[in-house]
């Protein structure tokens, strides 16, 4: 191989592996500033301050909050454990009776296969 070809292809494998480490070293900052903006939101939604007194009530159930524990979502929304329990409760009772509908219908259509094909042959 000619020397001038020889060093046209090396040229060109060299400035392919600089682009790809610039490339690498773009995405690695970019991770690193979506990070950095992340731990910052996260940081000032946990040093967020609320207020509660003897005549606090629960945004959702009305009851006095007092010594009770409580939760706070990001719309200030302030709700006792209760309301938080339940709420929780009734989400892993939807989510169980999807899976188990999902599951059930999944069988039906399976068992309805088999009886089609079964019943064509």
């Amino acid at each position: 191989m000619p020397l001038q070809l020889a060093s046209d292809t090396i040229l060109r494998m060299f400035r392919a592996r600089i682009h790809h480490h610039r490339q690498g070293q773009i995405m690695h900052n970019l991770s690193h500033a979506i990070d950095v903006d992340t731990r910052l939101a996260r940081m000032e939604e946990r040093s967020r301050h609320v207020q509660i007194n003897d005549d606090s009530l629960c945004d959702s159930c009305h009851a006095r909050l007092g010594t009770k524990l409580f939760a706070m979502y990001p719309d200030d929304t302030v709700v006792c454990y209760k309301v938080i329990t339940i709420l929780c409760i009734s989400l892993y009772f939807f989510h169980v009776v999807f899976v188990c509908f999902s599951w059930v219908f999944l069988l039906v259509c399976q068992l309805t296969e088999r009886f089609t094909t079964k019943c064509d042959q």
